[in-house]
């Protein structure tokens, strides 16, 4: 698929951390030594939110691949000249140039991220760029999908099959019979930090009793990898979101909205498995959790919980399957408390430093989606492209947010935000 995706202008390898994206990149470069025109890799890190230092790395990474008609390049670049020097510089190889960005996730919204996605947005024809990052860039994907512009290579390509899988212990000196082997894979959904941390469990263990003792080392390292790399590094809003539906197998949009009382669940959901692959897609509106995320989730779900809230969800689930039976049966409509969610608070405002301002008015699924993303560095424009809408779409609902809340500013409607309540 790499192979493949080159050929394009874009390449991206997008999956939660431990899918090997980095491992998958190294090793086929390695393994292309004959492949045409010239390599450049940048792997980016915190320091590179700085427009300065990235255009220092990016000038570097350039130069390295021995393009010599990028010599030619000012060090410094102004920052707000990085994109169109950079595209134009570009512009005038003869040869075809492959460009690896792993870790993209590690750029914030922001001047530098802006650069770099300017950047590949009007990449020239030679340049051919590999993204490899935790969750969608923000690119209009959809644009280069239906233009067959882009190559997308995710979880599901990245995890192992059983016959990589048995290849993988056999190397390590670790034999399991067909029944193991299987029961490994179901447990694991192939992830591939989840089989490595299976063999490094085995290493540890050299005077191993039973196959329990090394699959609780393995659950135990897999546990402390997920909660460390990914857990931990969630917005609280999709963590919150994927503990409590954890109790479940298999997730539909009102269900999620009984167990968490967001308006926004269909959203939510297709947001997770689609930008971050935390999710697996079994339909339109059908999803499950990775086995290894769900295991890692409801052991850290139990931790927060206490046993009231423990069985509050599993009680809210059970009204929802009790009344998704009686939909198909004769018995009437489905309970309410099954489709129970979190009622929208009527707004009541203070506008600005004025007076008090009464209101009815609500704010539609929409202008709350945007609202929750008024606190963050990201511009209008940012956040346009994540929700997969126009600038002037996002303008509109920001002018009506101001309206209805009585403010001016940006910052004053967050304010009110939080102190009504609406903020997640």
């Amino acid at each position: 698929m790499l192979d493949v995706g080159i050929q394009g202008p874009l390449t991206c390898v997008v999956g939660p951390p431990g899918t090997g994206k980095s491992a998958l990149l190294t090793t086929w470069r390695g393994s292309r030594e004959a492949l045409p025109g010239r390599r450049a890799w940048l792997t980016f890190s915190e320091e590179d939110n700085d427009p300065a230092s990235l255009g220092a790395h990016l000038v570097a990474s350039l130069r390295g691949s021995g393009a010599a008609e990028l010599l030619r390049l000012d060090d410094p670049i102004a920052p707000e000249l990085l994109a169109p020097t950079l595209v134009n510089a570009i512009a005038r190889l003869t040869e075809p140039l492959l460009l690896v960005l792993d870790d993209f996730h590690a750029l914030r919204p922001g001047p530098a991220r802006g650069a770099v996605l300017q950047m590949i947005r009007h990449a020239p024809a030679p340049l051919s760029v590999v993204i490899a990052s935790r969750r969608e860039p923000e690119i209009a994907l959809h644009r280069l999908r239906a233009a067959g512009r882009v190559t997308e290579i995710r979880h599901a390509e990245l995890a192992f099959t059983r016959t990589e899988a048995n290849t993988l212990f056999t190397r390590a000196g670790l034999t399991l019979d067909p029944a193991s082997l299987t029961s490994v894979l179901d447990c694991s959904g192939g992830w591939p930090v989840a089989l490595q941390c299976v063999v490094n469990a085995r290493e540890e263990c050299e005077n191993w009793r039973t196959c329990l003792e090394v699959r609780a080392r393995a659950g135990q390292l897999c546990s402390e990898f997920l909660l460390r790399e990914l857990l931990d590094q969630l917005p609280a809003d999709d963590l919150d979101l994927l503990l409590r539906t954890s109790v479940c197998e298999v997730l539909e949009p009102s269900l999620v909205r009984a167990l968490t009382g967001r308006a926004d669940a269909g959203r939510a959901l297709r947001r997770l498995a689609a930008e971050r692959d935390l999710l697996i897609s079994e339909g339109v509106s059908t999803y499950r959790h990775h086995p290894s995320l769900r295991r890692v989730l409801t052991r850290e779900l139990g931790e927060r919980s206490t046993s009231d809230e423990m069985s509050a969800l599993s009680l809210a689930a059970y009204e929802w399957h009790r009344s998704r039976k009686r939909e198909g049966g004769a018995e009437g409509p489905p309970a309410a408390a099954a489709c129970a969610t979190t009622p929208r608070p009527t707004v009541t405002v203070t506008a600005g430093q004025g007076p008090v301002r009464p209101t009815t008015e609500q704010l539609t699924d929409c202008e709350l989606e945007v609202l929750q993303l008024l606190p963050t560095q990201q511009t209008l424009e940012e956040i346009a492209a994540a929700r997969c809408v126009s600038v002037n779409t996002v303008k509109s609902q920001v002018r009506v947010i101001y309206r209805k809340f009585g403010v001016a500013k940006r910052r004053e409607a967050v304010a009110l935000a939080q102190r009504i309540g609406l903020l997640r």
